[in-house]
């Protein structure tokens, strides 16, 4: 164990003590395996005419888009060693046993195309293809014993004179070498011609041919470095890296768009020389490369480089006007002031002050990082070049810097910022942990310390003259506050101090800047403008302003930067320039270190941008919308790019799901959408490389994706059709359905006005019958009432009538009995008989009935018909009790006497079964 971690620690030491070579480098975007989901190994990378990449991975076919990464598997998933794309957008790939092209299908999905056929089949199934080379009019494929052109739809097999390395075409011509001996020229038809003085690589390994001067090429070596093959002759080329070559092992060459080579490593990483052979850029794992073995190397269509890793995928931005330095070790630290001076470049950071010239800051140096300047150890604050001497503001007070001295002039700690006195030359005004101080220059010109100015002792960060000797102080924290010196510049006379209260959003980090000569103050999220009259502050008024969550940073009258949390906006003369950079919180520091050259303070290390190659960089291309989705209920529709002027989808199909794309590869595009005829507002798309609409209502729009840092667009006219009862045709169907209906309803009102006018004469006649049966009922009822007045008169009459008989006849007999001799019997019992004749008489129950018919019309039928058994003297006592006569007024009637009539009503509750309980007259009256 112990010599385990002996040799662990060995290890350690000899790789920490390895050179980083600093210098400044292009940004390296790295993509890991976790970022685009496939294996580490990349072998080959294309980008097609739609500024899309294309990787061969050994899973795969890799596809990026800016935003999305897909991989295409083959139909035995081989590994894709080669890829390239043509002008029509197929790319083409090669693997084992297998090569041919793919191409977007309807839903712009990859589909793969196998141009194996029987012709080459047994040529190729056993075969690797390692590499693909487009010509103007063909494809090459071939694996280290075949060559495989494609030409007019077909496929040739070319049978070369050995086992060869990799194919290249050089000043039209293509050249292979053949293993164990020399380079040769070949054809399409398959004629190999040896080129003599190359013989001299038979014995090693060509991994690149390379366009040099005219007529004349490199020859890229795998463990010999590089020769120049020019007027028949082949030579060792002089660079500076071919020592390094011979060791690192190139495997992949590429000749850039400006001139210079990049040579791929297996050892080393990236190297890139220019035509004389001086090494412009080194670049491996130790400063920005996720590996040193670089298996595929590509120029993009803006001069970007890619790399295929054994391990990973990076782009290196060359064509960018900003280079960084990266401290990977954090030995430098965070930076926080730099300058150049005396043809050294300074950097301040957190860890003390370092120099380095700047010469090989620029390019590539074989000396190692910056260095340290003894005694600086501790934070650096500023450094400030006034008069020709540097002044560096440091944790431990002030000093001046002269090569590598180091000399305090300041015991005050924490020297923050200085400037000069608007009105005295020879004095500076510093802001310290501890108030403010006055440098001073001696007689011999040096600057040195004079006083401190009494009277405030916060710390002061940032300080701006307003006018006289009133000075603007901003605490690092917290505080803001305008201070009037005295004139000798000995104490501070007056303190006036500013919050919420005066109209800043806070007190907390304030930042003091100018814009065109203005003094301006950030306060929370937005600048603030002073009014002295008012001693207030207001909102900023620009055009520049009109947003908030920046700092600002002003250099002369058209130049200035908008920083914001994770980006950098750069303004010249109106032009707005995007600079994917993110500055160290709340100390961003923007240094014009040259003029047109500023420099940024990053928290691990610094980037450095020169204005003049802003001019002319290569635009990027404008985000894309590829797909339009349909995902309803009905099945998918999809339509892809390119689109017609406006695409049109039914009513049902108002579903929809729009796929965009943006090839900003540096970075995940910022992107907005708005769709136009539904919303004004543009909403950011948060990442996303889809959006969805549902339920979309019939109408025209346009679909828009912009890029949030170029401005630029592209988007989609579309309609969604009216519901076919909404279309317009339907108006006229709907104009005729309703007239018919019209038509309809105005017969259906001429009916119903007819019936209603029917009705009203039925009505009426019903009502004219209706009180003619009224008046034949109030006229019958009338009648019948004076009937039954009749019949009771009558009834009554005859009553008082046999009373009165009855009456008579008793006392007939009763003068009979008491004197016989006034009437012979004779007589007598004929006038009784006539008496008896008249209280008996049918003739008056004869009168009696018909009037009583008349009043009860139907009560003797159906009485009799209900009881037939009843006798006609039953019917006399059931009509005189419906009468409500009573016994002793029947019993006149009926010539007998009362108990006659009980005897009689008795035998009639009999005869019609009335239970005891109920009322014989009641009965019949109801009856």
């Amino acid at each position: 164990m112990r010599i385990i971690r002996g040799v662990i620690l060995f290890l350690c030491l000899v790789f920490l003590n390895i050179p980083a070579f600093s210098q400044l480098l292009p940004r390296t975007i790295n993509f890991s395996k976790s970022d685009y989901q496939a294996h580490n190994q990349n072998w080959m990378i294309a980008q097609a005419p739609d500024h899309k990449m294309y990787f061969g991975n050994t899973e795969g076919l890799l596809e990026f888009n800016g935003i999305n990464w897909n991989l295409f598997q083959l139909p035995d998933k081989q590994a894709i060693r080669s890829v390239v794309c043509d002008d029509y957008g197929l790319i083409y790939t090669g693997a084992f046993g297998e090569l041919g092209y793919w191409h977007k299908n309807n839903s712009s999905t990859l589909e793969y195309h196998s141009l194996v056929d029987s012709t080459i089949l047994d040529e190729v199934e056993k075969e690797e293809i390692w590499h693909i080379l487009k010509g103007k009019d063909y494809v090459l494929f071939q694996s280290f014993s075949s060559i495989f052109i494609y030409e007019d739809h077909k496929v040739t097999h070319l049978l070369p004179p050995g086992n060869i390395m990799y194919a290249f075409e050089v000043g039209g011509q293509l050249l292979v070498q053949v293993i164990d001996s020399g380079i040769y020229k070949f054809d399409k038809t398959g004629q190999f011609e040896l080129l003599p003085a190359t013989l001299s690589l038979s014995d090693k390994k060509v991994t690149g041919i390379l366009p040099f001067e005219q007529n004349s090429f490199l020859v890229c070596t795998e463990n010999d470095g590089v020769f120049l093959y020019e007027k028949d002759q082949l030579a060792l080329w002089n660079n500076e890296a071919q020592e390094d070559f011979k060791s690192a092992q190139i495997n992949k060459v590429l000749a850039l768009s400006n001139g210079n080579y990049a040579f791929g490593t297996i050892l080393d990483g990236l190297y890139i020389l220019d035509g004389n052979g001086r090494i412009v850029r080194k670049i491996n794992q130790q400063t920005a490369l996720q590996n040193n073995t670089v298996l595929a190397l590509f120029e993009d269509d803006r001069k970007n480089l890619w790399c295929g890793l054994d391990k990973g995928i990076d782009l290196l931005e060359l064509n960018t006007p900003v280079k960084y330095f990266s401290d990977k070790t954090g030995r430098e630290g965070t930076v926080y002031a730099a300058c150049i001076f005396q043809d050294n470049m300074y950097l301040g950071t957190n860890q003390g002050l370092f120099v380095k010239k700047w010469a090989d800051v620029q390019g590539f140096s074989q000396e190692s990082d910056f260095q340290i300047i003894k005694g600086s150890q501790g934070q650096v604050w500023g450094l400030e070049i006034i008069d020709d001497q540097l002044i560096c503001g440091h944790n431990e007070g002030t000093f001046l810097v002269d090569g590598n001295k180091f000399e305090r002039i300041s015991q005050i700690t924490g020297g923050f910022s200085t400037i000069r006195h608007p009105e005295r030359s020879d004095i500076l005004i510093q802001g310290t942990y501890t108030g403010l101080i006055v440098l001073k220059k001696n007689g011999s010109g040096r600057w040195e310390f004079s006083h401190r100015i009494t009277g405030f002792m916060e710390p002061v960060k940032q300080l701006q003259y307003l006018e006289d000797d009133f000075i603007w102080v901003a605490n690092p924290i917290q505080g803001l506050h305008l201070l009037e010196l005295t004139p000798d510049l000995q104490q501070v006379k007056t303190v006036k101090s500013f919050s919420a209260e005066h109209g800043l959003e806070s007190n907390f980090n304030i930042d003091i800047t100018t814009k065109e000569d203005q003094l301006i103050f950030k306060s929370g999220d937005r600048y603030y403008q002073y009014i002295e009259d008012g001693s207030t502050f207001i909102p900023y008024q620009d055009a520049l302003f009109e947003d908030d969550g920046f700092k600002f940073r002003e250099f002369g009258k058209d130049l200035s930067f908008r920083i914001f949390k994770n980006k950098v906006e750069y303004y010249y003369k109106g032009e707005k320039k995007l600079i994917d950079l993110t500055l160290v919180p709340r100390y961003e520091t923007i240094i014009e270190i040259k003029p047109g050259l500023f420099l940024f303070s990053l928290d691990d290390g610094f980037a450095v941008m020169d204005k003049t190659e802003l001019n002319n960089p290569v635009p990027f291309a404008n985000p894309v919308i590829y797909v339009v989705e349909n995902f309803g209920r009905r099945k998918t529709v999809e339509l892809m790019a390119p689109f017609a002027d406006r695409e049109f989808f039914t009513s049902s199909q108002n579903d929809l799901r729009f796929h965009f794309y943006h090839t900003v590869y540096s970075h995940t595009p910022g992107l907005s959408y708005q769709l136009e005829g539904y919303d004004t507002i543009w909403y950011d798309t948060e990442g996303r490389s889809i959006k969805e609409f549902t339920n979309l209502p019939a109408g025209d729009y346009v679909f828009r994706i912009r890029s949030n840092e170029l401005g630029t667009t592209d988007e989609l006219n579309f309609s969604i059709e009216q519901v076919w009862y909404k279309k317009g045709w339907m108006f006229f169907v709907y104009l005729s359905i309703a007239a018919i209906i019209g038509f309809i309803l105005y017969q259906i009102h001429l009916r119903r006005l007819k019936k209603e006018r029917q009705v009203l004469e039925a009505e009426r006649e019903r009502a004219l019958r209706e009180q003619e049966v009224r008046s034949n009922n109030e006229k019958l009822s009338l009648e019948l009432v004076n009937k039954s007045k009749e019949l009771a008169n009558s009834t009554m009459g005859l009553i008082r009538k046999n009373e009165t008989l009855q009456n008579v006849k008793s006392e007939l007999i009763k003068v009979r009995k008491d004197k016989p001799e006034r009437f012979s019997g004779r007589d007598f019992q004929r006038i009784i008989h006539l008496i008896d004749v008249q209280i008996t008489s049918e003739h008056d129950w004869e009168i009696f009935e018909t009037n009583f018919n008349q009043v009860h019309e139907h009560f003797f039928k159906k009485l009799k018909k209900e009881f037939p058994d009843l006798t006609p003297g039953d019917l006399k006592l059931a009509a005189y009790l419906k009468m409500n006569l009573s016994s002793k007024e029947i019993a006149p009637l009926l010539n007998i006497s009362i108990r006659g009539v009980e005897n009689k009503r008795y035998r009639l509750r009999k005869k019609i079964g009335l239970p005891a309980p109920e009322n014989l007259t009641e009965y019949m009256i109801r009856y």
